[in-house]
């Protein structure tokens, strides 16, 4: 639930008779008046709610009382909030029973603010569910970046937005600014088939610790010495870092990468 703002108070004296209460709350349509002292310095002495007007409604409707002051039948001691704890309001509320929670000023102050209803908290309930949530807690989207040099074949692409259905985003493997580009990311390949060994390995050094989700890496054995290869297959992890060599088996492949598809 976002920031809740309380409603302007309507207020009434200690002395005001229980007839022009209730017409003060029907002509402003709330369900509640505060009751403030009838003294020069006036305090918040109690509250008075439709709950109070169906409680007594017996004695009001048979005694004559409407004119009696509302003192007699408001609720009393009662429950405030700060305007820097208001976050705190629902959960108040909830526990107590509460339909109003009236407002005061900050650092303790007495002075009124305004007032919370159950009205406030289900309008504000029903705002913050239209409202977009925040970038950092939308689902993110399905998406699988390739990281290849520029004479990497597109047939890697190709395959994997046909048969993974993931949404595919292309990067240069020399990048200056990688991890941002494929940080929303939930699937990465790295293609290093045409891409010479000094450039991957110094690329590889710095991005296998920073990527948050799976890295698959595949290779051309063409123009790589033993070492290479072997240097390759050794930084395999399995569900986070794997290696793949072409050409592939690639039935095999894509089986691997539908797998991985549904884990994330």
């Amino acid at each position: 639930m976002g920031k809740i703002h309380p409603s302007p108070a309507l207020v009434v004296t200690s002395n005001t008779p229980i007839g022009d209460c209730v017409r003060k709350m029907r002509d402003h349509q709330v369900g509640s008046v505060l009751v403030l002292s009838a003294s020069s310095r006036p305090q918040l002495v109690g509250i008075f709610t439709e709950r109070d007007l169906l409680k007594w409604i017996d004695e009001l409707q048979h005694g004559g009382h409407w004119e009696k002051p509302v003192v007699h039948i408001m609720s009393k001691p009662v429950r405030t909030i700060s305007i820097d704890e208001i976050d705190l309001a629902a959960e108040i509320m909830i526990d107590h029973g509460f339909r109003h929670l009236p407002v005061t000023g900050l650092g303790g102050s007495k002075d009124l603010v305004g007032v919370i209803s159950m009205r406030d908290l289900l309008a504000e309930r029903l705002a913050s569910e239209k409202r977009p949530a925040p970038k950092s807690v939308r689902q993110k989207e399905r998406r699988v970046s390739i990281i290849a040099s520029t004479k990497a074949s597109p047939n890697l692409e190709r395959m994997i937005r046909l048969d993974t259905k993931l949404a595919v985003q292309k990067c240069a493997i020399d990048s200056q600014d990688l991890a941002s580009e494929i940080d929303d990311s939930c699937l990465t390949i790295i293609d290093l088939d045409g891409t010479e060994p000094r450039l991957w390995a110094a690329f590889l050094k710095r991005f296998r610790a920073s990527v948050p989700h799976p890295m698959v890496i595949t290779f051309s054995p063409s123009g790589l010495e033993s070492g290479h290869v072997r240097l390759l297959k050794s930084i395999a992890v399995p569900e986070k870092i794997e290696v793949f060599e072409k050409p592939f088996n690639v039935m095999g492949f894509l089986s691997r990468m539908r797998a991985l598809a549904q884990l994330i």
